[in-house]
């Protein structure tokens, strides 16, 4: 754990920003945006900032779904059994970005997808998250991530965290100066799905328009 934690802050640290090139009303935009949308009602959301390291929005939803039997909000307790897999497959997730974003221009579309348990209200249930850039910085830099998480129908037997990718050639798939790119979002997350693992572990999915 301790070599993933390094892996992690190094591929943060790799990653140079200038606080004054940032224009923070972007995320009041995108906060606007998610705020007023209907379309995700029912998940779980918060943006990621990497300039700062933490996280700089969490929904209403968010706050109220990870909370302790009293009602406290706890943050996102992850399944000591999932623990690893999921914290691997976020460092080879961001890897494998941090290597593409200046070669693939169509490297913010890159959606993220990882499943695994964790607690609610006092009862590990099984999650599904998925992810993806929001705003990138002048100088290339992954800034803005958004993270969508919602409880899935699936049973909480113990599994094993996959973490995919979905490329839309057609551009980005979510929200850019408070308006959606897209139309029929609710396919989003719902469109049939054939993962193939590849040689950095990652399970990666194509779109298959």
């Amino acid at each position: 754990m301790d070599n993933l934690q390094k892996q992690y802050f190094e591929l943060l640290a790799s990653q140079q920003f200038q606080e004054e090139e940032l224009d923070y009303s972007v995320l009041d935009r995108h906060i606007a945006a998610l705020n007023s949308s209907n379309i995700f009602s029912g998940s779980a959301l918060s943006i990621f900032d990497l300039y700062r390291r933490e996280h700089v929005y969490e929904s209403e939803y968010h706050k109220k779904l990870f909370t302790d039997p009293q009602g406290e909000y706890a943050g996102v307790q992850i399944h000591p059994e999932d623990y690893m897999q999921v914290t691997k497959n976020g460092v080879a997730g961001m890897r494998h970005v941090f290597m593409h974003k200046k070669q693939n221009r169509y490297v913010k579309s890159n959606k993220l997808i990882r499943e695994y348990r964790v607690l609610i209200h006092g009862v590990y249930k099984r999650i599904t998250e998925e992810t993806q850039i929001l705003e990138m910085d002048n100088r290339g830099n992954v800034w803005l991530v958004l993270s969508i998480v919602n409880i899935s129908p699936k049973s909480v037997a113990a599994i094993q965290s996959r973490l995919a990718t979905d490329q839309f050639p057609d551009g980005r798939c979510l929200f850019s100066a408070g308006r959606l790119f897209r139309q029929g979002f609710d396919s989003f997350a719902t469109r049939g799905r054939n993962p193939e693992v590849d040689r950095e572990g990652l399970s990666e999915q194509r779109d298959r328009r």
